[in-house]
C-alpha cells in the first residue's frame, strides 16, 4: 500500500486510466466468472466444488505472482 503513485508518476490523467482499466477488468473477470473471486471461494469451496477450489488455487497464484512483480518494480 502506499506505492501507486511511485509507480504510476503524478499525473492524474495516467492514475485515471489505470485505474478505468484495473475496474474494467475485475468487473469484466467477476462477470466472466458468474460472481467475484471472494464468493466464488467461499460458496464454491464449501460446496466442494472442483471447479471452485482450482480457480480459488489460480486467484492466489496470480495474487502472488503480482505482488512480485509490483516489489521488482519498486
Amino acid at each position: 500500500l502506499g506505492t501507486f503513485d511511485r509507480v504510476w508518476g503524478d499525473s492524474i490523467l495516467v492514475k485515471a486510466v489505470i485505474l478505468l482499466i484495473g475496474g474494467f477488468c475485475w468487473g469484466f473477470g467477476s462477470r466472466m466468472a458468474k460472481g467475484c473471486t471472494s464468493g466464488n471461494s467461499i460458496s464454491g469451496i464449501s460446496r466442494g466444488s472442483i471447479a471452485s477450489i482450482v480457480a480459488t488455487i489460480c486467484f492466489l497464484i496470480s495474487g502472488s505472482i503480482v505482488i512480485h512483480l509490483l516489489e521488482y518494480i519498486r
